[in-house]
């Protein structure tokens, strides 16, 4: 029983494997005025990953610290405010097949701000 467990667990891995972010992603996360909607493009070698948050009217993010750990993965998006500050985003999320979904940290008004995400391979 306990290695059709691991089996299991080792399909399931090998299935998720390795470079499989690879690609394009359509990302939407909560805001205040109603959902965001964005493109994602993301490079992953081995455990790490970089890529891009483009967002409609040419706003384009760039997507750091990626990191991927089974099916879970973490990044960090930056964001430059008009008035000369920047809101840091940290993104973590479980990879189910061709879709993410997680939650985003972010500092609004000195508060931790907690925000949904997913998103969904293309």
């Amino acid at each position: 029983m306990i290695l059709r467990i691991l089996v299991g667990i080792g399909m399931a891995v090998a299935a998720f494997g390795a470079d499989s972010l690879n690609g394009n992603w359509a990302f939407q996360m909560s805001g205040p005025q109603g959902p965001v909607e964005a493109k994602m493009a993301i490079e992953q070698k081995d455990a790490t990953f970089t890529g891009t948050v483009e967002f409609p009217g040419g706003r384009s993010l760039k997507i750091s610290e990626g990191t991927v750990d089974g099916t879970k993965v973490s990044f960090v998006v930056k964001r430059d405010r008009q008035d000369g500050g920047s809101m840091v985003y940290k993104l973590a999320g479980d990879v189910e097949g061709s879709k993410i979904k997680g939650s985003a940290e972010t500092e609004m008004g000195g508060q931790v701000q907690k925000i949904e995400w997913s998103a969904t391979k293309q």
